[in-house]
């Protein structure tokens, strides 16, 4: 009982916090300003034909104000609910009451599902429940829509780690917020860019061929043994590559990307040119993805883009996100993608050629079995082992197609 009048009371905050807030007054409530009245939050159904909309249909999409108008009228529509589930008459005991609550008018509130493992596309968020859970589930909704909201009114960029600190009580568990953030995002049509949330960039570039201009008017330039932190694509105003570059890498594990930048591999003089080095230090975050979409898109056909990652389900699962996206975003894969990318290995084939014997190999596990079956469950293309051992390497890459 004390949980759930603990979750109760959240919802009642949270409710009062986007209502006092200055961008939504029940006047703004009823009557938008006149640049915000045609901005209709699309239906789960309409989401789906989003990607064949026109740029400037998309960039009004992802406007701060549109993204405002989508939070606060869903705000509205839980406010419409809770008035109409309020019980006619008082009863005495709380107990009598929650029962009648839960018989009465219910408030419900669909979201997209992006969790990759359920079959449904949607999913809804009730009050009040018999389960604590229930509530609880729906306080978190409306905690990151608060956050996001604020985000967006102070102008201001917030991280997915800063809200889940902001009531580490009420969400309990970093994912609880990470799949909120892109539910919403895919509910409204947004980027997760578009709420004014980001994650904590990981990403780590080497090489002198590859300068990033930010909006702050700073740069980074690589440098081919100290790794750069690669920001944010919202911070990058500006790709400049050097006319040498020859090839880009990219490194499924930091530790492997690590070993390669103390060699000195991005300017090596056995190599036919000099290169750049990337990880995502294993699944790739955002900024990561979106550098690599980029250089997939603009650069020159003569400059191959690879990969090294691990003929394990692992490794073949983050190659697949690095080419086809994931299904979790797929609402923004065609800003992520990097199909250009072409697999070097580390093949099966090739690991007793380099002296690992099967016997000194770990043994498949029930996780890998797991991630095999979901990978072959997908509807994304599939990453494809080569018919023969692979011929290449950055030695001769420049030939590859």
């Amino acid at each position: 009982m004390n949980c759930i009048e603990d979750v109760q009371n959240r919802l009642s905050e949270g409710l009062s916090d986007l209502c006092d807030n200055e961008m939504l007054c029940w006047e703004d409530a009823i009557c938008f300003e006149d640049d915000q009245k045609d901005a209709v939050m699309p239906t789960l159904e309409q989401q789906t034909t989003m990607e064949d909309t026109g740029p400037s249909f998309k960039n009004e999409l992802q406007s701060p104000s549109y993204a405002i108008s989508c939070l606060e009228r869903m705000a509205i529509l839980f406010m419409e609910q809770t008035v109409a589930a309020i019980p006619d008459y008082i009863i005495p005991s709380p107990q009598e009451r929650i029962d009648q609550a839960a018989d009465q008018a219910e408030i419900a509130l669909e979201i997209a599902d992006r969790t990759p493992k359920r079959s449904s596309k949607s999913k809804t968020y009730r009050f009040p429940t018999r389960s604590p859970k229930g509530a609880r589930n729906l306080a978190c909704l409306l905690s990151v829509m608060n956050l996001s909201h604020d985000a967006l009114v102070s102008g201001i960029q917030t991280t997915k780690r800063d809200m889940f600190y902001k009531d580490i009580g009420l969400f309990q568990r970093q994912s609880i917020v990470d799949e909120l953030i892109v539910d919403l995002a895919a509910t409204f049509g947004l980027s997760r860019s578009a709420l004014n949330v980001r994650a904590s960039s990981k990403g780590l570039f080497v090489g002198c061929s590859m300068v990033l201009h930010l909006s702050s008017g700073q740069s980074i330039s690589g440098s081919d043994i100290e790794p750069s932190l690669i920001p944010h694509s919202s911070d990058i105003t500006r790709v400049e590559m050097q006319n040498d570059l020859a090839w880009v890498l990219v490194v499924e594990k930091e530790a492997v990307f690590r070993t390669l930048c103390r060699m000195g591999l991005a300017s090596h003089p056995s190599l036919f040119g000099p290169g750049i080095i990337i990880t995502g230090k294993g699944y790739p975050d955002f900024a990561t993805r979106e550098l690599l979409h980029t250089l997939s898109a603009e650069l020159p056909q003569r400059i191959p883009i690879l990969g090294l990652f691990d003929a394990d389900p692992h490794g073949i699962d983050i190659l697949s996100v690095y080419r086809f996206g994931s299904i979790a975003m797929e609402h923004e894969n065609a800003t992520m993608i990097a199909p250009r990318i072409q697999w070097i290995g580390v093949f099966a084939h090739e690991l007793s050629g380099l002296g690992i014997e099967k016997e000194k190999l770990l043994p498949i596990t029930p996780i890998d079995y797991k991630k095999v079956r979901t990978i072959l469950a997908e509807s994304r293309p599939r990453v494809h082992l080569p018919a023969h051992p692979a011929s290449g390497s950055l030695h001769d890459a420049s030939t590859r197609s």
